[in-house]
């Protein structure tokens, strides 16, 4: 979300107290008791906030969102993420894709859904961002939406149509990616992005998943963490989307990073006999489902 210039390095570890909050959690649907912290952030825009942790499935959350994020994409989000600035024909020439690493995690998320045999007549991207993957699947029919304004210029460009995920036709869609997008999404409007995306993928159309390893509820990792309003845990992104219908087909990393640093003061203890919930790989993690 950030070039290395400015990249944040959490300082520090995320600390929790039992919160009043006794509710189903709005990620993995489970009643757990809710757990909450500062938002882990060194910026005070952000350490101002209050994190609630679910013991369940230990996924995190900022309460009413919308608050923080009303008008956060409109106005400070290019700060963070000045690429968005350059022209379109620039980006998308062949000796600046060559190099760019958000086109090589396109083109790696590409070839991870042809494995399940996806089709690519009519691609879905949400958040697609400069639009990669859509660019990498050439697909023909080319959807998606993005809350960043700035990515208009780059849906003309790449003849994008876009659209809200509930404002898509049933049953319309082959292949849907939501690439380090979900996070951003308010907890409290999380059944909703997701019963529509389950909604408009076509019978057996594929939906891939990728968003930060955040499990800080038991783990310290250190990184970016900002705007996010949703910190997934492996065991909470997999709950999510089972309990709306989708069929697992493939999970794991995005690739083999380092091992994190286990929390002194855990909330949540993940399931030994699943690797997948269990596991430290401090890369994002990557789902594949089928509808």
């Amino acid at each position: 979300m950030s070039n290395e210039g400015n990249r944040e390095r959490l300082i520090g570890t995320v600390s929790f107290h039992l919160s009043a909050q006794n509710a189903p959690c709005p990620i993995c649907g489970r009643h757990s008791r809710h757990f909450a912290s500062e938002y882990p952030s060194n910026e005070a825009l952000f350490r101002a906030l209050v994190v609630l942790w679910c013991e369940q499935c230990g996924s995190g959350w900022v309460p009413d969102a919308g608050r923080m994020t009303a008008d956060y994409y409109a106005t400070d989000y290019l700060a963070i993420t000045p690429q968005r600035k350059a022209p379109p024909a620039e980006v998308f020439a062949e000796q600046s894709l060559a190099k760019d690493k958000r086109f090589a995690r396109a083109m790696a998320q590409k070839r991870a859904i042809e494995r399940h045999g996806a089709a690519f007549d009519t691609v879905y991207d949400f958040g697609f961002g400069l639009g990669f993957f859509l660019f990498a699947t050439a697909a023909p029919k080319k959807f998606g939406f993005d809350i960043d304004p700035q990515t208009l210029r780059f849906a003309e460009f790449l003849s994008i149509k876009t659209a809200a995920p509930w404002e898509m036709p049933v049953a319309s869609i082959d292949c849907l990616l939501s690439s380090h997008s979900m996070e951003h999404i308010a907890a409290e409007h999380l059944d909703r992005h997701i019963s529509a995306f389950y909604a408009m993928l076509k019978p057996r159309g594929l939906f891939a998943v990728e968003v930060p390893h955040a499990a800080l509820s038991w783990l310290e990792k250190p990184g970016i963490h900002r705007p996010h309003t949703i910190f997934f845990s492996a065991e909470g992104l997999q709950c999510s989307l089972v309990r709306h219908g989708f069929t697992i087909l493939e999970r794991g990393f995005a690739e083999d990073g380092p091992a994190a640093g286990l929390s002194k003061c855990a909330i949540y203890a993940p399931r030994s006999t699943d690797a997948f919930y269990s596991s430290r790989n401090s890369s994002a993690l990557f789902i594949i489902c089928m509808k």
